[in-house]
């Protein structure tokens, strides 16, 4: 008797057909970048080194002079701008515009309006606060020890604009972004885009808090709640909008105000020169830094950056640009035989597909690396 063994047929991978097998082949085989925590932490500490030799040149009399102040600070500028560059071309494989520096009137209207909105929440809560007795007028127009008031303030502008600059690229652009990508191969990624954001917001509080402990009248809790909900309004229009102008005008005014405008921070108090210097060590935890005033101050900031968006952008929802890769790191094409509707797509689906099957409607607006311009 003769048996006949037949050999089993050969395997073959079967190419990704579905819009989700596509998204998780594309997270796996097509991005070819170092992992996002190292794309993270380099750009980190590559941008915050530039930031601590300036420093240190300012700490070192490098800079003792106003003109040396200008000098330092736009070296500064273009230094962190620089690195930045470096680090979004070659380890994100992204242009700067498409972390939100696009440029345009629509933009710049943006960036005005956030600079407006930062001025105008601490002028708010300061004004109650004198209104009410809570808080003293120290000084007015005071200068600091090393010259003119309104010089400084402009040295000091400049200095703060290339600190929101490179802060906002860096805890909104970098770390929102790519942070997401991270969690987007495990999860739908409008949730990786929310748990994102909340890293990113609580790195930005852990690296602003320590700035400020031991100084009087601010406690460890008053401090952290202050610059996280702080955190939380520079990163609300980055979501919406999927660009850093609203973000960055709210970053620079914010400093401004508490630095130089409207200055209650003790510390900083004897030696800064301020519009006013201001005490509301009678009614801390009610005027004080991070008291009751501010933080309510801070939450009209999350309505009129609410309206102005729905105002200008329509629908609030997570910007369609969050949610996708970098073109170099996508897949080249659709195989054939690919389902374009994507109708059974994983868990790491993108695009305007799996916005539609969510129930939302597809953000038709121009993307923020296109610059379109706007009203």
């Amino acid at each position: 008797m003769t048996t006949s063994t037949t050999n089993p047929a050969p395997t073959t991978s079967r190419p990704p057909t579905s819009a989700g097998e596509q998204a998780r082949h594309r997270d796996t085989t097509a991005d070819r970048r170092l992992r996002a925590p190292w794309r993270i932490l380099i750009a980190l500490v590559a941008s915050m080194g530039v930031v601590v030799l300036s420093d240190l040149s300012l700490a070192f009399g490098l800079a003792n002079t106003p003109t040396g102040h200008v000098v330092a600070t736009l070296g500064r500028v273009v230094a962190v701008c620089g690195v930045l560059a470096v680090t979004a071309r070659w380890l994100d494989r992204r242009r700067l515009r498409d972390y939100g520096l696009v440029g345009g009137r629509r933009w710049w209207a943006d960036l005005a309006f956030g600079a407006a909105a930062g001025l105008g929440m601490f002028a708010l809560s300061s004004g109650v606060g004198i209104a009410a007795g809570w808080i003293e007028i120290r000084d007015t127009l005071s200068p600091a020890a090393t010259g003119s008031l309104w010089l400084i303030l402009v040295v000091a502008t400049l200095r703060l604009a290339s600190v929101s600059l490179w802060e906002e690229v860096l805890f909104r652009g970098v770390l929102i972004r790519n942070t997401a990508e991270a969690f987007g191969q495990r999860w739908p990624r409008t949730r990786a885009v929310l748990l994102a954001t909340a890293i990113s917001t609580a790195v930005f509080a852990l690296i602003h808090v320590p700035q400020h402990i031991g100084a009087e009248g601010m406690s460890l809790a008053r401090m952290a709640t202050m610059w996280v909900t702080l955190g939380g309004l520079l990163a609300v229009p980055y979501l919406v909008t999927g660009q850093l102008a609203v973000s960055i005008g709210l970053h620079l005014t914010i400093n401004l105000a508490l630095q130089h405008v409207f200055v209650l921070w003790e510390r900083q108090a004897e030696q800064a020169a301020a519009v006013l210097h201001l005490d509301a060590s009678g009614a801390g935890l009610l005027a004080g830094p991070g008291g009751v005033l501010q933080l309510a101050a801070i939450a009209l900031g999350y309505l009129a950056v609410l309206a102005w968006l729905r105002w200008r952008y329509g629908a609030l929802r997570i910007h369609p640009s969050l949610t996708e890769l970098p073109p170099a790191a996508q897949a080249p094409s659709p195989p054939a035989g690919s389902d374009p509707a994507g109708t059974d797509a994983g868990p790491s689906d993108t695009g305007t597909s799996a916005v539609v099957r969510a129930g939302c409607t597809p953000h038709t607006g121009p993307r923020p690396w296109q610059g379109t311009e706007g009203p």
